[in-house]
């Protein structure tokens, strides 16, 4: 791989050291990895942009199915999602709106914050509130590709989930195209998510205006010492047509007569 070597030295100079403190040095490894994502998924170009647009399908079989337009700003703070069954939900940055007559209400929020963010995670790993570790070699796939992986992790009170974290891998052309996560929201026992992490691998990426995003993506159960530990994946993702669009002025606001899908309490 084209990153993988320099990072492989890195982080054999940290392991190294007996008994030397791991945070600070392995902040510049951690660092030089994610400028190189940066790079590679032209993040300057992304943040360029005011807003991405897409039609989208999100099939977790007897869990999710959803169907219809996504809309997200690119500091990531905002987003619509219009269904196919003329559910509207919008997220206005601090409160998630479901318009009167949705068919569909449930976790409006969670889905309004999660797919722009698997979407444009190659922009997200050095946001503010987030802390860089590593890198450190794990499986993705199977032990078979073991290779370094940037974990992210979150100050407290940093969105809705800040127990989450995430370890994004790098592929041969210097793009996350693995992305191991444990998930949160909703759930009272940050312990038992730490038992049950999972991947998301993305299989399809392409390239506009100098950025380059994932089309594809699927996510699997996983496991830090062996990779994927399923034998079929838990739910596939795809965006179509993405665009880089400039949003209507009332794109994230509350729809009128719309009632607030809360976020869950612990």
């Amino acid at each position: 791989m084209r990153f993988l070597k320099p990072l492989v030295a890195c982080l054999s100079a940290v392991v190294a050291v007996p008994g030397a403190a791991q945070a600070e040095p392995a902040s510049q490894p951690a660092q030089a990895m994610v400028a190189s994502i940066e790079a590679a998924h032209g993040s300057a170009a992304y943040h360029a942009h005011a807003a991405v647009e897409a039609e989208f399908t999100v099939l977790y079989p007897g869990r999710v199915d959803l169907q219809g337009t996504i809309l997200f700003d690119t500091p990531g703070g905002k987003s619509r999602i219009t269904l196919n069954d003329g559910s509207l939900w919008v997220f206005d940055g601090e409160q998630a709106w479901v318009a009167a007559g949705s068919t569909q209400t449930k976790r409006a929020r969670f889905h309004l914050l999660t797919w722009p963010y698997f979407f444009a995670a190659a922009h997200k790993l050095n946001d503010a509130g987030t802390h860089l570790h590593g890198p450190e070699m794990l499986p993705a796939r199977s032990l078979d590709d073991t290779r370094p992986a940037v974990k992210v992790s979150f100050d407290p009170g940093i969105g809705d989930a800040p127990d989450d974290w995430y370890k994004a891998f790098q592929d041969d052309q210097g793009r996350v195209d693995a992305l191991a996560y444990i998930v949160t929201y909703n759930s009272k026992d940050a312990v038992k998510a730490e038992k049950r992490p999972s991947i998301c691998i993305y299989d399809t990426f392409e390239t506009q205006d100098g950025v380059t995003y994932p089309t594809s993506w699927r996510t699997w159960f996983w496991k830090p010492d062996a990779g994927i530990i399923s034998d079929t994946p838990k739910g596939r993702t795809q965006f179509k047509n993405v665009r880089f669009v400039t949003p209507a002025a009332d794109a994230f606001v509350k729809p009128q007569g719309a009632t607030e899908d809360t976020l869950p309490t612990r």
